[in-house]
């Protein structure tokens, strides 16, 4: 494992990192641009929270 997180993930953390991200940039490799994350970030942040924890809990990323 690259490193450890050692700190508790909270909606409020998703939000301000989401809300930092740059816009007009290119997209990622899996096609999402930062404003696409930044205006449907209400409807996301959930599924983000129950995935950024539990590859917390697992160490790595679950298998889709």
């Amino acid at each position: 494992m690259v490193g450890v997180v050692n700190t508790d993930i909270v909606l409020e953390k998703i939000d301000h990192v989401i809300s930092r991200l740059a816009n007009d940039k290119s997209p990622r490799w899996d096609g999402f641009t930062n404003e696409f994350f930044k205006k449907y970030l209400f409807q996301l942040k959930e599924t983000f929270l129950f995935l950024f924890q539990k590859v917390c809990s697992l160490g790595h990323m679950p298998q889709s």
